[in-house]
């Protein structure tokens, strides 16, 4: 029976998760022949690849293990759609996990549909399942629809993205390789190519948040930004190198918020962090990319805090410190004012 989807695991060390990750894909027998999954074990040194190896054994027409050298996030994406047989394909962290219920539509929802690209929601959680916030985008519901009918307000995380697999070869995506981050790339290169757009609005995907180590925790990304900044030099170039594609006004969006990460968060570890990086990084976006350097001028901790705290970093670049007030504004703010 022909793949519809391609679900694609990067996993490193993950043996306290994988196992959950794995069980959440299971589906009726129908269903699973239609179904791939793509454990691609990035040179675990725990258990993670025997897990998988058990669930290749007891479902051979769905699951595959991939085992490969350590290669970092990109590395996984790039050997999974390389494999991949599906229709479409998505990614899922393997400290993740889907909702099977949902995902059991989802596989229906796909066969009967035919887009460049699907957008579903998203649950963030916490270790004990339980809810911290419901992502819901809000589409038109039912038909097939474009970037313009979207906005430019809708700011999409790849865990709410499938694309159809062809998009991604036709355009020869490939992710960085060798460090973090490059989600960023998944959530933003395709959309040049992206015409057709459809809304499954249920929450499939379910998003574990807090767990140690994780690149989003915030003192984890303070010291690893420059990964980030490397994502940014590959990707700005590429993205603004044309404007006459449909989704440039979201790729905008997309793009200034990403910039709002990295400024916001480096600069309110900076008394740990060193930010030669950043300064360098921030000349080269004033150098090249004059309009969306202004743009970030208006980043705050809040809308209701009138204090532009990038900007007077700027003017108090040559210093360490953007300002003594900088200190309660940075990590008290939004604490008051959320």
């Amino acid at each position: 029976m022909k793949k519809i989807l391609t679900i694609v695991v990067p996993t490193y060390n993950m043996e306290k998760y994988l196992d959950k990750c794995l069980t959440s894909l299971i589906l009726p027998d129908e269903q699973m022949q239609m179904l791939e999954v793509l454990v691609i074990n990035d040179g675990s040194k725990d258990r993670s690849s025997e897990i998988a190896h058990g669930y290749e054994a007891k479902y051979p027409q769905t699951f595959k293990v991939i085992d490969k050298e350590n290669g970092n996030y990109g590395s996984c994406v790039n050997r999974g759609l390389k494999a991949a047989a599906g229709v479409y394909i998505k990614v899922l962290d393997a400290d993740d996990n889907f909702n099977t219920e949902y995902l059991s539509s989802f596989i229906d929802f796909l066969s009967a549909n035919r887009v460049d690209m699907v957008v579903s929601d998203v649950i963030r959680v916490d270790s004990n399942q339980n809810i911290i916030a419901n992502i819901k985008y809000n589409l038109i519901r039912d038909r097939i629809i474009t970037f313009s009918e979207i906005g430019n307000n809708v700011n999409f995380e790849m865990h709410a993205l499938t694309y159809r697999t062809s998009v991604l070869r036709d355009m020869d995506y490939v992710q960085t390789e060798g460090i973090s981050y490059t989600d960023t790339e998944w959530a933003t290169l395709p959309m040049r190519y992206v015409k057709t757009i459809m809304y499954f609005n249920k929450p499939l995907y379910l998003y574990l948040v807090g767990r140690d180590g994780q690149t989003i925790d915030p003192i984890v990304m303070a010291k690893g930004y420059k990964q980030l900044i490397t994502i940014f030099r590959r990707i700005i170039p590429i993205l603004y190198g044309q404007t006459d594609y449909e989704a440039y006004q979201y790729i905008d969006t997309k793009i200034f918020s990403s910039l709002v990460y990295l400024y916001s968060t480096v600069l309110r570890h900076h008394i740990e962090t060193d930010t030669a990086e950043l300064k360098e990084f921030d000349s080269w976006l004033h150098s090249n990319y004059r309009n969306l350097y202004e743009k970030t001028n208006s980043i705050k901790p809040h809308r209701l805090v009138p204090y532009y705290y990038v900007s007077n970093w700027r003017m108090h670049k040559c210093n360490k410190y953007p300002s003594p007030f900088y200190f309660f504004i940075a990590r008290y703010a939004r604490k008051f004012f959320h």
